[in-house]
């Protein structure tokens, strides 16, 4: 989502993987890097698909009908070069699926697609394994939302090519979540940016809204979901010039031949081999990888100061369950907003639970902080030394773990004082 460069994320190189960035795991990182350089030397994307040579891709449990994927491919700067033509910013609150049912779609392979199979489940075996894994938690609730916009099921399994679904993914882009949306084109969807507290891309739920409507908005102004995934992965920008070349030589606006980016051109290729994998899980053996249960919350919007760690205590749940289940709040904590209310999610039934709690004992903010601008040779450690406070406190504060890097010139919020409650 932002220029063609080369993605941090599955490829440090390559598509999904191609933009995790700081979050990715190393294996993730190798994955993009790997795919990048496959594109550039063997060219599997730049193979026509002759027709009629078309492999219908087996359904499944998981597949419908649509494009799936996990974790690795060239990935996308397309939702941040976006260039609408037609008012995308403001998309219809109506479902498009009611106006006018599931936009088609029909799975395929050629050579291509079944390198990346081969790649996917063989080299790169262990973090595929780890993104279908995690992908359990996240499929219904996707699933749910993509068949509200009339986006087939398939594309449920997207974040895993944009971020091995991992909701704290960061690429060095700038884009984050599952869907891996930058901050401009974010909003330009519906997503809230409260920068440095709240950052809904990091919301599984309100980034797959967001997710689905873009690539509604797409399918229907290129009519191809090719077409529509190139530009999700390059930006409408780059694909809009690649159509002009082809139409002033007079060729037909097939994907497969049109002169994309490299990235690109791996990035559909290697989504489609994602869509066999997940759809057949049991003839590539990933019927055997346990996959995280989908769990259901409920929403409490709030508007007064308080922590995450102070909810946690209130609702008697560990600290680290609850942050995961809100990732939107980058420094874990809700602040005092004038800009509307902030989403909580907690377990169900635990929200009456905790406007019991600060009913009866209201939270009482009284931390304060200073800012502190990173400089060259500063680690976490001897920050949280110099201004004496507890390195847990600070990596808390900023939504940090033990793996997060800094840089000099971020600026960083320092704890003076430690909450009541």
């Amino acid at each position: 989502m932002m220029m063609i460069r080369k993605h941090p994320g599955i490829l440090r190189g390559a598509p999904a993987l191609l933009r995790l960035g700081r979050g990715a795991s190393p294996s993730v990182s190798k994955i993009t890097r790997y795919i990048t350089l496959i594109g550039l030397f063997a060219g599997f994307a730049l193979v026509p698909m002759p027709a009629g040579a078309e492999e219908p891709v087996a359904g499944s449990a998981l597949l419908g009908n649509g494009i799936a994927a996990s974790a690795w491919v060239p990935h996308s700067h397309a939702r941040n070069t976006m260039v609408p033509t037609r008012q995308a910013s403001a998309p219809s609150e109506e479902p498009a699926a009611t106006a006018q049912g599931m936009r088609p779609f029909t799975p395929y392979r050629n050579g291509a697609v079944d390198k990346y199979i081969d790649l996917f489940g063989r080299k790169w075996r262990k973090a595929t394994e780890n993104g279908y894994a995690r992908a359990g938690r996240y499929i219904p609730m996707i699933r749910r939302i993509l068949a509200e916009e009339g986006v087939p099921e398939e594309f449920a399994f997207l974040p895993g090519v944009e971020s091995n679904f991992n909701p704290q993914a960061r690429s060095w882009a700038g884009a984050a979540g599952l869907w891996q949306f930058t901050a401009p084109t974010g909003r330009l969807f519906g997503l809230r940016v409260w920068w440095p507290w709240y950052d809904e891309r990091l919301d599984p739920e309100k980034s797959t809204r967001a997710a689905a409507r873009l690539l509604a908005y797409l399918y229907d102004r290129y009519e191809s979901w090719e077409l529509a995934l190139a530009a999700y992965n390059c930006g409408e920008a780059r694909v809009n010039v690649a159509l002009a070349s082809a139409s002033a030589r007079r060729e037909a606006h097939n994907y497969w031949e049109l002169a994309l980016p490299t990235e690109t051109r791996n990035y559909v290729p290697a989504f489609l081999a994602m869509v066999e994998l997940y759809g057949n899980p049991k003839k590539h053996g990933l019927d055997k990888v346990a996959q995280e249960t989908f769990r259901v919350t409920e929403v409490v919007e709030i508007r007064k100061a308080i922590s995450l760690e102070s909810v946690a205590r209130r609702i008697s749940m560990p600290t680290e369950e609850l942050i995961e289940l809100n990732p939107a709040w980058v420094r874990r904590m809700v602040p005092n907003f004038k800009r509307g209310q902030g989403r909580l999610h907690l377990p169900p039934g635990q929200g009456a639970v905790l406007m019991a709690s600060l009913a009866k004992a209201p939270y009482v903010h009284k931390e304060k902080w200073v800012v502190h601008r990173v400089q060259r040779g500063d680690t976490l450690s001897r920050i949280a030394n110099a201004y004496g406070v507890g390195l847990n406190d600070l990596e808390m504060l900023n939504g940090f773990h033990r793996h997060s890097f800094i840089y000099p010139g971020q600026k960083l919020l320092v704890p003076q004082t430690r909450n009541d409650s």
